[in-house]
């Protein structure tokens, strides 16, 4: 059998597609994208805050945040399990709150 340029380039591609692909995930920077969030959202002088426990890749590509935490004036206002963020591409705001998806989200506390 013998294996053409067309099947040696395909052949190729997809075992750097799927290497790249594994690498990614199992050598992201969780606790640099993690740190790098939270200093973003919260911002100084602001009387909330934001902590986040975990950060892992997603596929589709966004990102996985687990056990999120939002403080008001250092009272739990919201506990998620999961939230995971991830780009809307038929939008023109690829990041709207229209394509974060909340799960497990318990309120438990008032606004004031």
């Amino acid at each position: 059998m013998r294996v053409t340029k067309t099947k040696k380039l395909f052949l190729y591609s997809l075992y750097v597609i799927f290497a790249g692909s594994f690498f990614i995930y199992y050598l992201f920077p969780s606790d640099t994208v993690r740190e790098y969030l939270e200093s973003k959202l919260n911002i100084p002088g602001s009387e909330f805050n934001i902590s986040i426990a975990q950060v892992k890749p997603h596929f589709p590509p966004g990102l996985n945040l687990k056990t999120v935490g939002v403080f008001h004036k250092n009272t739990l206002l919201f506990d998620g399990s999961t939230w995971s963020p991830s780009p809307n591409f038929t939008s023109t705001r690829p990041w709207s709150m229209n394509s974060v998806m909340i799960e497990n989200i318990f309120l438990l506390g008032a606004f004031p």
